[in-house]
């Protein structure tokens, strides 16, 4: 009798090895992930990235090109949103890679800051820059990552922060703080 469910058993096993297995939809691999891949992308509405996006970069009008030969959807349901996903210049940009609000991890040992930005500066940060933070002429802190541009009411970047820095940017709270890019994304400089 053992030897009939031994027999039973691999006769079981080898079936199911032999199924053939349904390949994954694609909502599947970006469920994931959480991104779709470029080859995916290009059957969807999308439009083009002009430059890189890191995570939480705020999309601009200056980062998108429409796409050769399709119908892109419309830029105004891509503008004023967040990368959620890495993009490349070149790379395909579609409503998945994209929230309406930025999802900023804190880094370890990092504290974030709303540091508040003027009218002309709002549109020349964004996430994944390193800054420095003067009061005057006097350099505060050195290489503050930006995590997000946050301009939904007063524009803020996000700087992330040692609790050491925090603690110097609340002591001085001075009105004359201003940010100078230390790297920045291709096509800007110091303003």
């Amino acid at each position: 009798m053992a030897i009939l469910w031994v027999l039973l058993l691999m006769a079981g096993a080898w079936r199911i090895s032999r199924r053939p297995v349904p390949p994954r939809p694609v909502a599947a691999a970006a469920a994931a992930t959480g991104c779709f891949t470029e080859l995916q992308k290009k059957s969807m509405p999308h439009w083009i990235a002009t430059r890189p996006m890191p995570l939480n970069w705020l999309v601009r009008a200056a980062d998108l090109v429409a796409p050769e030969g399709g119908s892109p959807a419309a830029i105004t349901d891509f503008t004023g949103q967040y990368a959620v996903c890495k993009i490349a210049a070149g790379n395909s940009l579609v409503a998945t890679d994209l929230a309406p609000a930025p999802r900023i991890p804190v880094k370890s040992g990092k504290l974030l800051f709303p540091f508040p930005l003027s009218g002309s500066d709002a549109g020349f940060y964004n996430a994944g820059e390193l800054m420095d933070v003067f009061d005057g002429t006097t350099e505060v802190v050195i290489d503050a990552e930006v995590a997000a541009v946050d301009c939904k009411g007063a524009c803020v970047a996000w700087l992330q922060l040692s609790e050491a820095e925090r603690q110097l940017m609340d002591q001085k709270k001075s009105a004359a703080f201003r940010l100078i890019a230390r790297s920045v994304s291709e096509g800007k400089g110091t303003p």
